[in-house]
């Protein structure tokens, strides 16, 4: 370095040296105890970092059979250069010792100064990403509708600051509602972009009053159109009729959704078609189930069937059949609660991997109609029976 800047009249290089960040792994043999900083200063007191260095990384190793120990403690960042003294005579080892001592505490100082500007930096973006956060939460639905005859309760929960999972209820014509539910690819904020941009063009397509095959195959054209062939997004439609109990749907790629039968049976809402995003002029079916008194309905993200335990085995759909069965003599608060216990009794405090969101739809039965100790007695006549 100084018979590189030699033509500036530079004498003397004194590097300025930072706290390392990833540690080096010195040469077989260590430093050099002769190597100098510039080539007049053969015993390395310009740099201050001679014996003494190589003694300090010997050091570091706590192996004492370690051949190349590793060296953690600074890196160059900048360099001191000094012209030839008017004196005309070479740097004593004071003044050596004196400028190697300034040159770190300024290299200490830059270094501060390049954190405090990264801390400001992320302090920003950590701002930013609460905003988007907020903004998301007042785009998803808060406390779930009531409908009469029914018990309705949904959770979202983000992995990150803000996630890609999306869930709606949606007013509908003649007192239906709609029921959706979809997972965005990818994680955090891109994710949640494409995520607000379905809720947006799902509520205009929806007041249109089509069917869902149709509110599907348009929202599917329209993502196609304004995203790339790397974003596509799992989605599930369903329209409920409460008076008669109808519940038809569209499934576009999604988990399928668990109904169980008040005697235990479980069936799986699959019918629909490919994923949104991946084929413009892909087509869509329509399927309907009847929910009679009893019957529940699970709507959930794979953040839940595919949350992992510290072994790396998933929570899989089959151990979420079986909570469901498990519990579904009690009311849709009840199971939702008991679904997330379970599978943060299965991750075992490992944080989660995805997004998760659990839709919990639950025909409610008549008092009348309920046998000795179900929990649903209680819950209606606490209610005063029936709205």
């Amino acid at each position: 370095l100084a018979s590189g800047l030699g033509w500036i009249g530079v004498e003397t290089v004194i590097p300025l040296y930072a706290a390392s960040t990833t540690p080096e792994r010195l040469p077989s043999g260590g430093l050099d105890p002769d190597e100098a900083v510039d080539g007049d200063d053969p015993q390395g007191t310009a740099g201050g970092n001679g014996t003494a260095d190589a003694a300090a990384a010997a050091d570091l190793s706590d192996d004492p059979s370690e051949e190349t120990p590793w060296l953690e403690r600074r890196v160059i960042i900048g360099a001191l250069a000094l012209g030839e003294k008017v004196t005309e005579t070479r740097l004593t080892f004071e003044e050596s010792s004196l400028l190697s001592l300034v040159a770190n505490q300024v290299g200490i100082s830059l270094q501060n100064s390049a954190m405090h500007e990264e801390r400001v930096q992320v302090r920003l973006l950590e701002e930013e990403v609460s905003t988007a956060r907020l903004i998301q939460e007042q785009l998803l639905p808060g406390a779930p509708p009531a409908l009469p005859g029914w018990e309705l309760c949904a959770s979202n929960s983000p992995s990150r600051w803000v996630g890609g999972d999306y869930h709606d209820f949606l007013p509908l014509a003649e007192g239906e509602m709609g029921i959706a539910i979809g997972d965005v690819s990818g994680k955090g904020v891109p994710a949640a972009l494409l995520m607000s941009n379905l809720q947006a063009t799902l509520r205009g397509r929806v007041l249109r009053g089509s069917p869902t095959q149709e509110v599907v195959g348009d929202v599917n054209r329209h993502i196609c159109r304004s995203t790339g062939p790397e974003s596509f997004i799992s989605f599930f439609l369903g329209e409920l009729h409460p008076e008669c109990g109808t519940f038809r749907f569209t499934n576009a790629g999604h988990n399928a959704p668990i109904v169980v039968r008040r005697d235990g049976t479980v069936e799986l809402l699959e019918d629909g078609g490919l994923l949104l995003g991946v084929f413009p002029e892909a087509t869509y079916e329509t399927g309907a189930v009847g929910l009679e008194p009893g019957d529940l309905v699970v709507l959930y993200t794979d953040g839940v069937t595919e949350a992992h335990n510290p072994l790396g085995d998933m929570y899989s759909e089959e151990r979420l059949m079986e909570a469901v069965v498990r519990h579904r003599n009690g009311s849709a608060d009840t199971v939702h609660a008991r679904i997330l216990e379970e599978v943060a009794m299965f991750q075992d405090g490992r944080d989660p991997d995805d997004d998760l969101t659990l839709i919990l739809l639950k025909r409610t039965v008549p008092a009348e109609t309920n046998g000795a100790g179900d929990p649903g007695v209680t819950a209606l006549e606490s209610n005063g029976g029936l709205q």
